[in-house]
């Protein structure tokens, strides 16, 4: 009797070790169907979120493009400044250099004035004498009073 009811135990068991699989795959299956629309909810929204998020990214990467143009322009613009700027620069030294010289030309052509006034006035002094003698000596020839 103990053999036929220890047969009977098992063959008791086995059925609930198939019935419980089902039950469980059901379950499961049934959970699954409920949370799967919350599941591609968030793919859903996960995909809009990369694709705003590529977006940006072209956004981003058109602005950088943008700058780099502009760093580019930026910088040819200042290189033709400094080039404007050391020309400049060599024009405003030639012209020091002109004002030099044309400042120890003006010092020469003072000199040279006042060296010709000094012999105007001696020439003009030397004139009044002779011009003086020949009035209280009579009359003489031009040629003696400038040999004279």
């Amino acid at each position: 009797m103990r053999l036929i009811k220890h047969q009977w135990e098992k063959k008791k068991q086995k059925p609930k070790k198939f019935l419980v699989l089902p039950l469980i795959l059901a379950a499961v299956m049934f959970l699954g169907s409920i949370g799967l629309p919350a599941v591609a909810s968030e793919i859903d929204k996960a995909e809009a979120q990369k694709s705003s998020l590529e977006k940006k990214k072209e956004e981003t990467e058109k602005r950088i493009s943008e700058l780099e143009k502009e760093k580019d322009d930026i910088l040819n613009y200042i290189k033709k400044l400094d080039e404007e700027l050391n020309r400049i620069a060599d024009e405003v030294d030639t012209l020091n250099g002109d004002i030099t010289v044309a400042s120890e030309e003006l010092e020469v052509a003072r000199e040279e004035l006042e060296q010709a006034k000094i012999t105007e006035e001696n020439q003009y002094s030397t004139m009044k004498k002779r011009i003086k003698y020949m009035y209280e000596n009579g009359n003489s020839s031009y040629l003696d009073v400038v040999m004279q």
